[in-house]
């Protein structure tokens, strides 16, 4: 399977549009694809550009497409996102506690100040529908 399989309809138009507006000749330039993931919100690191294209100076539509579809990014966050809450959620509600958010945000990953998380918490209900709160972070 190509990993542009894992990319949706509106995912593929939006790279498509990006890359047209980037890459005029229909050739995208390896330091404009950093921009260009950026405008689409994939922040992947130098290193993770460079192995993914596999050190290119150019990549055309369908190169650019596969990058995309392989970088750590929102596609593939909301869902490793969503799976962290999972584990939290024995139950199997949907629901987590907002001292069981609390404490995922504030100490996996690069986790949050108690401050920020403060603000992402205000006006919830508790317990939280972490589905509902991951789609309005990443919104």
């Amino acid at each position: 399977m190509s990993a542009i399989e894992l990319l949706d309809e509106e995912q593929i138009s939006l790279a498509r549009e990006c890359f047209s507006i980037h890459a005029p000749t229909g050739m995208l330039k390896k330091e404009k694809l950093s921009t260009v993931l950026l405008s689409l919100n994939v922040n992947p690191t130098p290193q993770e550009i460079e192995s993914l294209s596999h050190g290119a100076e150019e990549l055309s539509l369908p190169a650019f497409l596969e990058v995309l579809a392989k970088c750590p990014g929102p596609f593939q966050a909301r869902e490793d996102i969503l799976d962290a809450f999972r584990a939290h959620d024995t139950a199997g509600s949907g629901k987590i506690s907002h001292a069981d958010l609390r404490y995922i945000l504030t100490n996996l990953g690069d986790g949050l100040t108690p401050k920020e998380v403060d603000g992402l918490l205000t006006g919830k209900s508790d317990p939280i529908d972490y589905e509902d709160f991951v789609d309005d972070v990443l919104a």
